[in-house]
């Protein structure tokens, strides 16, 4: 009778804590008394597994958790032996994500971003944003950012850069060009001076530049107002009036009263 020896191993990961995609390099020490070692199988822990003779393994992993690799080695007389587990946890990759503003009205705008990241192990996350216009960084979750340079021609790729407290990291760029001018209300009134009851006419010339005006406001000192384009109003008071104007373009950005 023989009795042939089982082989002796045994499996150690270099960074058993990874985020995901992350590589990990395990590494397999196999031995036996007599004999020689002839195949090995891992078990990855995810229902996945590789046939490797010898050498450092890597592998990465595409969704969080934490997972049991080990590793079967076969005698070149058929005797098995699997090693020990070596535990590795797997952390998932935030995703970065935020919203902004349809239209930031100039001159003096700010653009106030939404921050919609999420991560779904639990972890918690930090925040960085660049605004792309050479201003300092903000760590805030949801920050409020001074434009008082730009136009309505500027342009600016703004970078959200998440990271979870395991050292994850997810970077996100949009750009942020929906800046508008302040429409300019203008307007005239006809005849300038009239009798009590009778209608002075008001006409409006507001100007938006690179949009359109959308609706017209006309306010008038006795607290009555009118959003018709060209308004008429019927004075019955003695003495001096007002008649003022507030303009909104097709942004939704509001003139100064004229």
């Amino acid at each position: 009778i023989t009795i042939n020896p089982k082989p002796v191993v045994s499996i150690s990961v270099a960074d058993n804590s990874v985020c995901e995609a992350e590589q990990i390099s395990i590494t397999p020490a196999a031995s036996i008394g007599s004999g020689s070692i002839a195949s090995g199988t891992w078990n990855f822990g995810n229902g996945t597994s590789a046939y490797v003779n010898n050498g450092i393994l890597t592998r990465s992993y595409t969704s969080y958790g934490t997972y049991n690799i080990n590793l079967e080695v076969v005698s070149d007389r058929g005797c098995r032996t699997t090693s020990a587990n070596s535990i590795v946890n797997i952390y998932d990759n935030p995703v970065a994500a935020f919203s902004m503003p349809g239209a930031v009205c100039m001159p003096g705008g700010t653009v106030a971003f939404t921050n919609n990241s999420s991560v779904l192990d639990g972890s918690s996350l930090s925040y960085s944003w660049n605004f792309g216009d050479a201003s300092a960084a903000s760590s805030l979750q949801n920050p409020v950012h001074n434009c008082a340079v730009a136009t309505s021609a500027s342009s600016y790729p703004v970078t959200l850069t998440t990271t979870s407290s395991f050292g994850c990291i997810t970077p996100v760029t949009r750009v942020f060009n929906k800046f508008s001018d302040k429409p300019t209300a203008v307007f005239d009134r006809s005849p300038v001076t009239v009798c009590q009851g009778e209608q002075i006419g008001f006409s409006h010339t507001s100007i938006a530049p690179n949009s359109s005006i959308s609706t017209v406001k006309w306010l008038f000192s006795d607290g009555s107002s009118s959003n018709t384009a060209n308004a008429s109003k019927l004075f019955t008071r003695v003495g001096q009036t007002q008649g003022r104007l507030i303009a909104t373009n097709a942004a939704g950005c509001v003139s100064d009263t004229s």
